[in-house]
Formats: structure tokens, sequence, C-alpha cells
């Protein structure tokens, strides 16, 4: 396949325009990968349109134009009664690892806060930080090919999950977040048995 490459090492993927000489897409590449690019022509993408607004037709859907109106509607209520139309803690807090859920938490209470009309901005830079520490330690935990004390599917998350839970017991998380009440609260969720109320913007036990 002519658009199928091995990378030979660690590395950037450019695609560039031959007569122009821009970069057009980048990609953060690791030696072994399989990288592939993909060409899409006019006719499909016309034939795909056109199927879909058969279906679309056939299915009785309303026209985007008027289910934007009562999206804008809908979204007036919600922020007018100060709702969160995001899934709760409680659920996802479960169904994702844990510096994955807290990750969540952190732009979802950014989301939250800013709905009262309170000030984001630290929340938003711990966040950042908290956004760059977790891509660097995955990305260091994913070269370490085959190493790492944890058996099965996820070895990665595993250990990334161990290295989150010890920076909370000895204090360093607040090294990487530099926000003591958010440090706080983090520490208090890792420790299980609470999760984060959306509507009260409170810690509660369950």
């Amino acid at each position: 396949h002519d658009k199928t490459f091995e990378i030979a090492e660690d590395g950037i993927a450019n695609i560039v325009d031959n007569n122009t000489g821009e970069v057009l897409l980048t990609q953060n590449v690791e030696a072994g990968d399989i990288w592939r690019m993909c060409q899409v022509k006019d006719a499909p993408i016309r034939d795909w349109v056109k199927l879909a607004v058969t279906r679309a037709r056939q299915s009785g859907m309303p026209l985007a134009s008027a289910s934007a109106v009562l999206h804008a509607r809908l979204d007036r209520m919600v922020r007018t009664r100060g709702m969160s139309q995001m899934i709760p803690h409680r659920v996802y807090r479960s169904l994702l690892s844990a510096p994955d859920s807290l990750f969540v938490l952190f732009c979802h209470m950014q989301n939250l806060y800013q709905m009262r009309g309170v000030d984001t901005r630290p929340l938003k830079a711990a966040t950042d930080r908290y956004a760059e520490w977790l891509g660097e330690a995955r990305t260091a935990l994913r070269r370490k090919r085959g190493a790492g004390s944890f058996p099965g599917t996820f070895p990665v998350t595993g250990e990334l999950t161990e290295r989150l839970l010890e920076l909370s017991a000895t204090g360093n998380l607040s090294l990487i977040l530099r926000n003591d009440r958010l440090t706080a609260l983090a520490s208090e969720i890792l420790n299980g048995g609470v999760y984060f109320d959306y509507p009260s913007l409170s810690i509660v036990s369950g």
C-alpha cells in the first residue's frame, strides 16, 4: 500500500502540500508505529451526503435548522436553572480509570463553576498542568515496551493509576496542580467512597 509506512524512529510525521510546502497535518509518532494516510475523493462524498439526506427524510427526523432552535431553547433553560448537561461524576468514576476520571472532573468543574459566575482561571491552569503531566506520564509508560509490573489488558493504565495514588498519598500531587483546594478535593476523591455532586458543587459520600 503506497500510503502505509512503518515508522523507523520517534518523531513527527508531516503531510505537506507539494505545491506550496505548507504543512497540512502533523502527527507524533514512535518507532514501530504503522502509519497510514488516506485520501477522499469528491464523488464518494457527494454520494454519502445524498444518502444521509435521503435516510434522514425517510426517518422523519427534523432538519438541522429546526433542531438547532430546540437545542438553543433547551440550553437557555438549563443554564437559567443552573442545571448540568454533563454525565455525573458518580456515574463515570466507575467507568474510567482514576487518572482519566479526575481529568474529566476537572474539565466539568470549569464549566460548572463558570455557570455560577466564578472565575475559573486558576482551575483551568491547574487542569492544564494535570493534563500535561498525564500525557507525559502515559507516553513514558507506553515507551517502556513490555516493562512494568501490571499484567493484564491495560498495564499502562494500571501503572499510571498507581503513580497517581502515590502522588496523592505523599502529598506530591500539589506539585503538579499547584492549587491547594483542588489538591485536597482530588485526594479525597482518590481515597474512595465519595464523589463530586454537580448540583451542590460539593463532595458527597457514596
